[in-house]
């Protein structure tokens, strides 16, 4: 594991594994700095793939696959399915294969593997202080109320209760999983729906939906509809920003 980061709710951290590894075994057997990863995403090239596809019917078949391709995305859990879009230029032209990633031989692949992390609010409360006994209690009961305080400015009047309002500031909402961006002081631009992109692997497509961690791309070309994760391209901005729609460009992030 290498570049190791943490927040308060969430560790990660990027692994590049061994050429000629079995992907999906190395995946499985994920423990590294965290003892129960959450999520992997993962993207690069790997040899002779098998993935499983679901037919007409509805059931799923194996489909053995030989030589090089791009895994452009990889996504899911060590502990779970491993949902993979493989694609590579042929004399046909271009083949892109959708589904679970039962097996592979890795080549060139970055892994990226997530786990939350323990925070305050699991810890348990501290107990509470016992009840004063009863002698207490009723002196306190008995004492006469403390003189109100004194103003301090004789010229300005005290406010009234009803004019005092009690504000109070709600608490932040649970942070998506970490945008990846090049610098820390980089504003990170990305596309938006109804734009359109030209991808390294689909070609021009439209954007259909964008929450800033994903895209959900349609193909001009077939209309097919495809979904990649931004932490895995390398984002072009448009050469005319006020141009309707924007044009993105989006490479495979080396």
């Amino acid at each position: 594991m290498k570049n190791i980061e943490t927040s308060e709710l969430w560790g990660w951290a990027t692994w590049t594994p061994n050429a000629g590894a079995e992907l999906v075994s190395l995946v499985r057997e994920l423990d590294g700095p965290f003892p129960d990863p959450a999520w992997v995403e993962g993207y690069g090239e790997v040899r002779d793939p098998v993935v499983l596809t679901q037919s007409d019917a509805g059931g799923r078949f194996e489909r053995r696959l030989a030589g090089t391709w791009d895994l452009v995305t990889l996504r899911g859990s060590p502990r779970g399915d491993l949902y993979a879009l493989l694609a590579r230029d042929s004399a046909a032209g271009p083949q892109h294969i959708g589904g679970l990633l039962a097996s592979a031989l890795v080549v060139t692949t970055t892994l990226r593997v997530g786990a939350a992390l323990p925070n305050v609010s699991r810890q348990p409360s501290p107990p509470l202080s016992p009840t004063p006994p009863p002698a207490v209690v009723e002196s306190r009961l008995q004492a006469p109320p403390p003189p109100p305080p004194a103003p301090s400015s004789p010229g300005l009047p005290m406010p009234s209760l009803g004019s005092i309002t009690s504000v109070s500031t709600p608490a932040p909402a649970l942070p998506k999983r970490p945008i990846v961006r090049d610098t820390d002081d980089e504003v990170f631009h990305y596309p938006e729906e109804g734009d359109v992109v030209t991808h390294f692997a689909f070609g021009r497509c439209t954007v259909l939906f964008s929450d800033g961690e994903r895209l959900r791309l349609q193909q001009e070309r077939d209309g097919r509809v495809r979904e990649v994760a931004l932490s895995m391209l390398k984002i072009k901005p448009p050469a005319s920003p006020d141009a309707t729609p924007r044009h993105w460009d989006l490479a495979r992030k080396n």
